[in-house]
């Protein structure tokens, strides 16, 4: 009896077991569902029609990485036309932006994370990585 005792416990256990991973493979299918919803396009930021429920999170050129990257490039990108989008898009939807700093006294930060970043195969040094949002 002792041993049928011991097999039931680990039959049940087995059954918790197979019910979480259907519950696990039931969470990843709506998330798919989720991503789904998303649309891709190549529109500038100031050209999109953005829903009235939809979260907006932007990640556009760091700042700080423009005279490295992005040097006398026609296309430099404005960053105050930006900040300035963002306010406007915050008074309808949540808006969120990736960034290392914005000097700007309309955002506040919302979370910050220390990564590492390579800019070529033999330099690399840490950033703090922060997303901001507008102050309300």
């Amino acid at each position: 009896i002792r041993h049928s005792n011991k097999d039931a416990h680990r039959l049940e256990s087995l059954e918790r077991l197979e019910s979480l991973e259907r519950l696990q493979s039931l969470d990843r299918l709506q998330s798919l569902d989720r991503l789904q919803s998303l649309r891709v396009t190549s529109l500038s930021y100031d050209e999109i029609d953005i829903p009235e429920d939809a979260v907006v999170y932007c990640d556009p050129p760091y700042h700080a990485c423009i005279g490295h990257l992005y040097e006398g490039t026609a296309d430099a990108f404005d960053h105050c036309t930006f900040y300035d989008w963002c306010v406007r898009v915050s008074k309808t939807n949540p808006i969120f932006i990736s960034e290392y700093s914005i000097e700007d006294d309309r955002f506040e930060i919302v979370a910050e994370k220390q990564k590492m970043t390579c800019l070529s195969s033999v330099k690399s040094f840490n950033v703090t990585e922060r997303l901001y949002t507008v102050k309300k």
